[in-house]
């Protein structure tokens, strides 16, 4: 996207500029055929009736003449020894290209036949000329350079900055995964320790630590598994498995997986997804993770006594999944930050999850290009987290 931007920069200022120059070279040639030259005919070339008009590469041939002319007679002046007639007949060759290029040029007006004088002062006049014509592109030139070097420093502080920002979010994900696993750990070492230590004896508070022990070390897992698939999501090298998959299929298998966790959760779950087939091309087993997070992260916030929907709507080729439950509303403070690893104030880490799920939902949903986003409210319920993917029409269109 970056690249792109820079080349639509390239191209706009690129045109902004190529106009400024015609139209600077359009003034500059008017003034050169309606002042210079008419200048010079007046004192120098009156008994011709008609005036040539020259474009900007014209006025610089008759210049680069000129000059060969100059150059020849200053031969044929200080250096007798050469014989005049190959510098004559070059001098003629030289006028006659001349002609041919600049058809507009009298054919009274030769070049030969004027004075030094004469020819002094309309190469210097076409001299002037031709420095105001290249001017524009001079300037233009610098001006160019000028803003492709600030906008390519531009963009390497964006990327500075950006790299520190990811650098920061980094060190605090770091940071927020040592605090969640020192927590576990601490409870770990320090009931095991006491029954190895043989300080608890009574055997309803041994199995207590005994459970408690389980409990720590089993989220600790969780969170050392979810932050792998978040770290590998990251990874170099990692590539989606893409294949041709019907979304209602997926999410009625994902409806069932999850069912009795919903039931043993003391909350309602409500499905409404059509029996039609719509395929979309994705990778089943990272798609999956989505929804099946989605879902648990309504399970572990809407709480006992509350209703769980998925739902499915398609319209013109977009799908849409929404995940919604009738819990509480998400702060408004909070959203900004919802789909970051670890955020400040993290209402998923508040209530014992890992603060990671939303995250893996949302970097998922921009691998395949698709998205995801809240919806406070939806209908009846206070918020949904919807899933918006593309219907593939064709299979071609996936390949």
């Amino acid at each position: 996207m970056e690249q792109q931007s820079f080349k639509r920069f390239l191209i706009k200022y690129f045109m902004i500029l190529l106009l400024f120059v015609g139209c600077v070279e359009f003034f500059i040639t008017f003034i050169v055929n309606q002042w210079v030259l008419n200048l010079f005919q007046e004192y120098y070339a009156s008994e011709i009736s008609s005036r040539p008009s020259l474009t900007s590469s014209q006025t610089g041939v008759l210049t680069v003449a000129i000059c060969i002319e100059i150059f020849l007679g200053e031969i044929k002046h200080y250096i007798p020894i050469i014989p005049e007639e190959p510098i004559n007949i070059l001098m003629v060759q030289v006028e006659e290209f001349t002609m041919n290029m600049i058809p507009s040029l009298p054919r009274q007006w030769h070049l030969g036949t004027m004075g030094d004088r004469d020819f002094c002062v309309l190469l210097v006049c076409l001299l002037l000329a031709l420095v105001l014509i290249l001017f524009p592109y001079v300037v233009v030139a610098i001006v160019y350079s000028q803003l492709v070097s600030a906008q390519v420093e531009r963009i390497q502080r964006e990327k500075q900055l950006i790299y520190e920002e990811n650098d920061r979010k980094r060190n605090l994900m770091l940071s927020d995964i040592a605090h969640d696993l020192r927590t576990p750990i601490t409870t770990i070492s320090g009931y095991s320790k006491a029954l190895h230590d043989g300080m608890v004896t009574d055997e309803k508070m041994q199995k207590e630590y005994l459970n408690a022990i389980m409990s720590k070390s089993a989220k600790m897992t969780d969170l050392i598994n979810v932050l792998f698939e978040y770290v590998k999501l990251d990874s170099y090298g990692f590539k989606l498995d893409r294949e041709y998959i019907d979304v209602c299929e997926l999410l009625r298998e994902n409806a069932a997986d999850i069912y009795s966790d919903i039931e043993e959760a003391g909350m309602k779950f409500e499905i409404d997804i059509p029996d039609e087939k719509c395929i979309v091309y994705a990778d089943r087993i990272q798609l999956s993770r989505v929804v099946t997070n989605l879902l648990v992260n309504a399970i572990r916030h809407a709480g006992c006594g509350n209703t769980v929907l998925l739902e499915m709507k398609k319209h013109a080729g977009v799908i849409l999944v929404m995940v919604a439950d009738t819990g509480i509303q998400i702060p408004e403070d909070k959203i900004e930050h919802l789909f970051e690893p670890f955020s400040k104030g993290d209402y998923s880490r508040n209530s014992g999850g890992t603060g990671l799920g939303l995250s893996i939902a949302k970097k998922v949903m921009e691998m395949h290009h698709y998205n995801l986003f809240l919806q406070q409210p939806y209908k009846t319920y206070s918020k949904a987290f919807t899933m918006q993917l593309y219907e593939v029409m064709d299979e071609k269109e996936g390949a």
